[in-house]
């Protein structure tokens, strides 16, 4: 393929890099089944976090955000994370992330969901890291899958987040959360349904 580079990052995972991606012809929103507006982002388990985070941000990537010092999140634009990093005694995917339009969107997307005998394994709540409103469910291979909606923005001129009003922090910096404060803003049980 043209204007594509390909390598291995520290973990063995093979990354390909891309110049411009291809658009598809057919424009606009669908009304049927799970229709994210993109993929949001990539959650990897890998077995050292800190050294991953490095390596990406020799790549320019920025490091957003911590829970506590195993799992990293990273960005290549103006999202909270596009990627984040988990350390684990096993690799592989940790979950793929689809960015929905709203909450109404990700409402009627649980619907279909359900309409279609899916079920939510962690409902929806509000994570501290990103401030992303995100419910997960596996997909038919057993893969996890989270949809959310509603995250931060990152202002990297700024080294700050755009102002929400349920930010604690003004203004919204990077940090390091504890797992008990970050994972569910609104208390929901994840270490329960996820681990």
């Amino acid at each position: 393929m043209k204007d594509v580079i390909t390598f291995e990052d520290p973990e063995g995972y093979s990354v390909r890099l891309f110049r411009e991606t291809g658009e598809t012809k057919k424009k606009g929103f669908k009304s049927a089944g799970i229709v994210p507006n993109k993929i949001g982002h990539l959650s990897v388990r890998i077995s050292d976090a800190k050294a991953q985070v490095e390596f990406y941000k020799k790549l320019g990537f920025h490091n957003t955000d911590w829970i506590e010092d195993f799992f990293g999140f990273m960005t290549c634009n103006w999202d909270h994370h596009v990627l984040n990093f988990f350390t684990s005694e096993t690799k592989g995917m940790h979950h793929l992330a689809l960015k929905m339009r709203n909450y109404q969107h990700l409402i009627s997307t649980l619907d279909f969901l359900r309409l279609n005998d899916v079920n939510i394994v962690w409902e929806p709540s509000r994570h501290g890291a990103g401030h992303n409103i995100a419910c997960y469910h596996y997909d038919p291979e057993g893969n996890l899958i989270e949809l959310f909606t509603d995250g931060d923005v990152y202002i990297k001129e700024l080294g700050i987040f755009d102002p929400r009003p349920w930010h604690k922090d003004f203004p919204q910096k990077a940090k390091v959360w504890k797992t008990d404060e970050c994972l569910s803003l609104w208390g929901v049980d994840f270490e329960k349904a996820l681990v």
